[in-house]
């Protein structure tokens, strides 16, 4: 079964990877051209959540670029606004407003409103400290610009109150009028019901029982014909009663406007109020919107005249709360219903006359929503908490209409885990293959979107760009989170280009849909797990007529006006300077065509002639709207097709240049049609979700699915390894080190002799390392890279742990010892990063040169250093057990590990161990099923997870032991090590050039940082896991330099992070690469290995060099060259370990 499975795995799997184009480039210091790598994939992601707790008093208003500001009161009664800002990790600024103020504990409730002029106004209900008591605390005409870490600065206490009062709820209207907002709150006194209206003045009268609604369901505040007031909602059903009262005049008289169902025709039955701004608005006769939400439909008394009462939508029902929101042209009205529904009717003003658009079912179960009309793209935004308790985030694009969706919050997780995305990534090299970091490009895109790039948040859309830099690593990440499988288009510009490149997240899920020809490649489809992407029973016919609609919408698809494409190329196109392809369709040479389908007894079924004919007749209620009715037609859809029969029917049509599509439902006929790619996968959606294939199937079946079942066990398998190998170590080394120092005793003196007489084949000298981009990389691609991204972007380790220093006995010697020696070798180090730029141009002959001339200078001091440094490796032995079995919780980390363990059904706690383990498994497991197709451990653990697995390997062999079992367990050793170690190595260098990026010259060893931790763990894991084994009729003396370079490669991680001083700890490492560097390359020549071996020896050694030398001479240039230099040696031992010719492999020092 299992191999069924991976037979599968192997035939099915899309591995293109990427796109790359090569570009001039001008304005950049030595490079001639540039090479953009980029790599898009439909995927699941995980990252940071919102941080707010919504409740059901959250309310939102946005400053004066449209940035949303929202606001909300946690469990513990802390008053928070939570402001987005661009480049912000997460997007949101928290202020804490309310929280342990000297007279108050919490806040019990609040409401806010925006005036004309931008300002807001906020009123609220707070606890007194130490009591059950409250008062009124009210901040009026809060500027846009406000910082709002003053927030207690503005705040007023309101008078007049009773001391007994325990206020449940508070609103406060605009000072549109006067400058002053009108607040009323209610509550109890001593068990009666209170109700009080604060003045100008900020104090409070209370409100008489005339003033008052009996049984108050609702209580706004507004105007009414350039009088403040408050509407009152009381009764139930034909007895309720709406009135609006004034505030007194100067003797002391109240007017009341009577706006209850008696008054208008209809018998209508109040349910809730909303107060709009309305268009009379000049002071003497400023007066609001009163809207009503009624079990018939919704209403409006415009600028609150009885006289100008409509209706708005009577298709709406039994609404049970009201959201307005408007600007200068439009109006939008979101209506709750008592099911949970959430309907959006659009409004327009043309003067005083308001034009009503259908209603949209927006939301089938929703609890509580905010929403404002964004000032600055004037269209909408919402955001509401579902009934699973997950935080929604909804935006209209103002040029297409579609709606866009993210989730913001999973319940009350800190992070967002396994949300369906479009990840892509950039990479940007110059021609040699040197990653350039640092370089500034605009990037946009066809819809307004928000994306987090390279863990920052950022929105963009077409006319809007944001300045984006690669990191480090030369790369940018973006993350667009997704509920269908539509996709805008990215656009990038860059000074140093003279092309747009286009860049199309979508293009493997297009490329992935255009081979599903028959019904039978539909029934097929199936996930890396093996497992079908269609459930339930689905008849021949209805997948037979849904595979005639995805081939002519991806047929359709193919028509796309994309700019210059280079064959084979799905991600990317390019164009010119500055001209952003729109997707727009090009239908020429298109024959005219219509195919139509029906449910019918919940099978669906081609259209007949006389279908065509009736559907035409019949004369359906056609909305012609257009693109912002998608949402709506899936909502719809998914109200009635499954209880009402015959509910839907589909056209696809093509008269002349137009596609049209016309869905109907339950009556209502949708008509879209198909002018862009983005219409034409808003089809595909929709045809998809036909057969039920949602977003998350579509991310199992056409994107990137992880496999976490493999994952695990490559997890298991690789914590085991690396326990075994603990265990193993710490009684066979200790037994050994007389062994061990006499065999460097031994040795080393023939070191010298050795490197000075090899010679560099000539069939390997002339072969540059740039050759190393001829290989794949697995992790040259956005799902291969998504851990990376994360330990780059410091999102997966946010968080601390503890651990201890080596001893003051050490630090000593490090003085004493390794000090005054390796100085003497430091400034010949510098030969190595000179012309740091054009590292990767060079050839194998060039480094060999250099190098061995070298040699005489690192013998003695890393002889001494080797032998001095044995006398500490029993103090390390014991202590990597507990620095591996030590407990760990980087919150995303543990959060994340947590969400995989439970869908396996395992869990263990998270240690250090346990942790790299888990890192490496993702990675490792991704990258060997791309290169080999299936999984690292798909047919079992290759005898690597068995206790007796390092015994059997390095003791000495006993007679009559299976030949052919001990080699083929030394090869899965080795390899599996290789790979797995490779791995290790590259989140490794990642977080050795974060810390080397820190400007501290000091690690604090007592409380180092959760980098530091990690980055140790992944040190001691990596030496158990790569002791040399010997080849078969290998060249003694090239096995005696692995082994040399393994001893030092071993005492450099395992002691080199113990090194208090940083700049010390990075010559130590830069000596020790070197000399590796020397060995190894040494031992690649005596033996006559191929091409592989070479340039992950050079790759990952010089690396090495290069980073620390960069950090020691403060040339930040070569410390991220290194760091890409270094994964670059790390990738080709992967490939390496995945080899097929039998034989052992000798990974020593991956990645540097």
């Amino acid at each position: 079964m299992q191999l069924h499975r991976n037979l599968i795995i192997v035939n099915t799997m899309n591995t293109h990877l990427n796109d790359i184009l090569t570009l001039p480039a001008k304005g950049l210091p030595n490079v001639k051209h540039v090479d953009v790598l980029v790599s898009c994939e439909l995927m699941n992601n995980h990252s940071k959540a919102c941080p707010i707790e919504p409740s059901d008093q959250l309310l939102i208003t946005q400053d004066r670029q449209g940035q949303a500001m929202l606001f909300d009161i946690d469990s513990n009664g802390v008053l928070h606004l939570f402001h987005y800002n661009d480049g912000m990790a997460g997007g949101y600024t928290a202020y804490e407003l309310v929280k342990d103020w000297p007279s108050y504990d919490k806040v019990v409730t609040f409401d806010l409103s925006e005036n004309r002029d931008g300002t807001i106004s906020i009123a609220m209900v707070v606890n007194r400290r130490n009591g059950y008591f409250t008062d009124v605390l009210v901040a009026d005409n809060i500027p846009a610009n406000f910082e709002w870490k003053n927030f207690s600065q503005v705040v007023k206490k309101v008078t007049g109150i009773a001391s007994e009062f325990r206020g449940t709820k508070i609103r406060i209207g605009t000072s549109d009028m006067d400058g002053h907002a009108m607040v009323v709150v209610n509550g109890n006194v001593l068990g009666n019901e209170t109700y009080y209206r604060v003045d100008n003045r900020y104090a409070a009268s209370q409100l008489t029982m005339s003033s008052t609604p009996s049984q108050a369901n609702q209580v706004e505040v507004g105007y009414v014909s350039g009088q403040k007031g408050h509407f009152g909602l009381s009764g139930v059903n034909s007895y309720s009663k709406l009135a609006f009262v004034t505030i007194p005049n100067q003797a002391g008289n109240e007017n009341s406007y009577d706006f209850s169902p008696s008054k208008v025709p209809g018998n209508l039955h109040y349910n809730c109020i909303f107060v709009g701004q309305g268009t009379a608005t000049q002071p003497s006769q400023l007066s609001s919107d009163l809207y009503v939400g009624a079990a018939e439909g919704i209403y409006l008394f415009h600028n609150s005249k009885v006289s100008l009462f409509q209706r708005v939508n009577t298709k709406v029902k039994d609404v049970k709360s009201l959201y307005v929101t408007e600007d200068t042209h439009q109006i939008s009205v979101w209506a709750v219903t008592k099911i949970g529904h959430l309907y959006y009717i659009s409004g327009s003003k043309n003067g005083e006359q308001y034009t009503w658009e259908d209603e949209q079912l927006f939301e089938l179960n929703i609890n509580h929503l905010s929403s404002i009309r964004n000032r600055v793209k004037f269209t909408n935004e919402i955001y509401y908490v579902d009934q699973r308790k997950n935080f929604i985030h909804n935006w209209e694009c103002p040029t297409s209409g579609f709606w866009f969706t993210r989730t913001i919050k999973q319940q009350n997780d800190p992070y967002l885990l396994g949300v369906a995305s479009y990840t892509t990534l950039l990479k940007l090299t110059d021609q040699d293959g040197n990653i350039l970091a640092g370089k500034t490009f605009s990037l946009s895109s066809s819809e307004w979107l928000y994306v987090e790039i390279n863990g920052e948040a950022y929105n963009m859309d077409v006319n809007h760009p944001v300045s984006v830099t690669t990191d480090n690593r030369g790369m940018i990440n973006i993350v667009q989170l997704t509920d269908e499988v539509l996709s805008p288009i990215f656009y990038l510009d860059a000074a140093f280009l003279d092309k747009t490149i286009n860049v199309f997240p979508h293009g493997k899920v297009i490329d992935g849909l255009s081979n599903i020809q028959s019904a039978d490649d539909l029934r097929k489809a199936k996930d890396i797990n093996g497992d079908p992407i269609l459930t339930g029973y689905h008849p021949p016919a209805t997948l037979n007529h849904v595979v005639d609609c995805l081939r002519t919408l991806t047929g359709i698809a193919a028509y796309t006006q994309r700019g210059t494409v280079r064959k084979g190329d799905l991600f990317v196109s390019l164009s010119n300077k500055e001209t952003k392809i729109t997707g727009r369709l090009d239908l020429r040479g298109m024959p005219d065509f219509k195919i139509g389908i029906k449910l019918e007894r919940g099978i669906w079924q081609l259209f007949s002639e006389d279908d065509y004919a009736k559907f035409i007749v019949e004369g359906y209620h056609v909305r012609w709207f257009g693109s912002k009715w998608w949402r709506a037609v899936k909502k719809a859809a998914a109200a009635v097709v499954d209880t009402v029969e015959n509910a839907v029917t589909t056209v696809i049509e093509k008269v002349g240049d137009t596609v049209n599509l016309i869905i109907n439902i339950a009556g209502d006929a949708y008509h879209f049609v198909l002018d862009t790619l983005s219409e034409v996968m808003k089809g595909i959606d929709w045809v998809l979700s036909i057969v039920k294939i949602a977003i998350t199937d579509a991310v199992r079946w056409l994107g990137d699915f992880l496999g976490f079942k493999d994952v695990w066990t490559t997890y298991q398998v690789i914590k085991t390894l690396a326990k075994n190998g603990i265990d193993y170590s710490n009684h066979a080394i200790e037994k050994r080190l007389n062994e061990l120092k006499n065999f460097i005793n031994d040795e080393f003196g023939k070191i010298e002799s050795l490197v000075s007489k090899a010679t560099v084949p000539s069939y390997i000298a002339s072969k540059g390392l740039s050759e190393s981009k001829s290989h794949k990389n697995p992790f040259d691609s956005a799902a291969g890279n998504w851990i990376f991204n994360l330990i780059a972007n410091n999102q997966l380790f946010e968080g601390g742990m503890k651990a201890s220093s080596g001893s003051s006995g050490f630090q000593g010697f490090v003085r004493n010892t390794i000090q005054p020696a390796f100085e003497e070798i430091k400034p010949k180090l510098q030969v190595l990063i000179n012309d740091v730029q054009y590292a990767l141009s060079k050839d194998v002959k060039y480094y060999h040169n250099i190098v061995k001339d070298l040699i005489n200078l690192f013998i003695a001091p890393m002889k001494r250093v080797l032998i001095g440094i044995l006398d500490y490796i029993r103090e390390m032995l014991q202590s990597i057990p507990t620095l591996m079995n030590g407990k760990v919780l980087p919150p995303f980390l543990d959060s994340l590990y947590r969400w995989i363990a439970a869908l396996i059904g395992d869990y263990e706690e998270l240690t250090i161990l346990n942790a790299i383990s888990f890192i490496v498994a993702i990675p490792y497991t991704y990258g060997h099923r791309i290169l080999k197709g299936y999984a690292p451990f798909a047919y079992g653990d290759k005898g690597l997870t068995a206790t007796s697995l390092y015994s059997t390997l390095f003791d000495p062999r006993r007679s009559g032991e299976d030949s052919k079992s001990w080699e083929d367990l030394k090869e899965a050793y080795s390899k599996g090590g290789a790979g797995i170690a490779s791995i290790a190595s590259m989140p490794l260098a990642l977080l050795s050039l974060a810390t080397s990026m820190s400007k501290s010259g000091k690690s604090n060893k007592e409380n180092p940082s959760e980098l530091e931790q990690i980055a140790r763990g992944f040190q001691l894991l990596i030496p158990l896991i790569t002791i040399p084994l010997e080849k078969d009729d290998q060249n003694t003396a090239s096995f005696v330099l692995r082994v040399i370079s393994f001893v030092c490669a071993t005492m450099k991680d395992w002691f080199g992070v113990l090194i208090e001083e940083k700049m010390m700890g990075k010559l130590v490492t830069a000596v020790a690469d070197t000399f590796i560097f020397i060995l190894s390359l040494t031992a690649d020549i005596l033996n006559g290995e191929d091409l592989l071996s070479y340039l992950q020896d050079i790759l990952s050694n010089l690396g090495g060099v290069v980073s620390s030398v960069g950090v020691l001479t403060e040339q930040i240039i070569a410390v991220g060259i290194g760091a890409g230099i270094s994964l670059g040696g790390a990738a080709v031992g992967l490939v390496q370990s995945v080899s097929d010719d039998g034989d052992i492999v000798q990974v020593v020092n991956p990645g540097g």
